[in-house]
């Protein structure tokens, strides 16, 4: 995807205790070829996470873990899918609640 075209990146983490000196790595293609950023994360600036962040996150893990079990079929997968749309009421592909025809 786009990196600024229609959506933020969002960075989904936690820690406890003291902030860890922390940075990230963004690398892409441009029209002018590959570019490579490196950005420090200055916790004072940041804000903290609002609850639909968690539901964000199990959103996008759910959805790489579909890309996995569409790959391989593992069952193992399949469960691991289950117990986080489970855990964060999620409808997904391939879940319990979904009622092929």
């Amino acid at each position: 995807t786009h990196l600024y075209l229609d959506r933020p990146l969002e960075i989904y983490g936690r820690f406890y205790g003291e902030p860890p000196r922390t940075a990230f790595q963004v690398i892409g293609t441009s029209e002018d070829g590959e570019k490579d950023f490196v950005f420090g994360i200055d916790w004072g600036k940041t804000q903290a996470g609002e609850p639909g962040i968690r539901t964000r996150w199990a959103y996008h893990k759910a959805y790489t873990l579909i890309g996995k079990y569409i790959e391989t079929r593992q069952e193992k997968i399949l469960d691991r899918m289950h117990l986080l749309a489970d855990r964060y009421g999620l409808l997904i592909p391939y879940g319990r609640d979904v009622v092929y025809w």
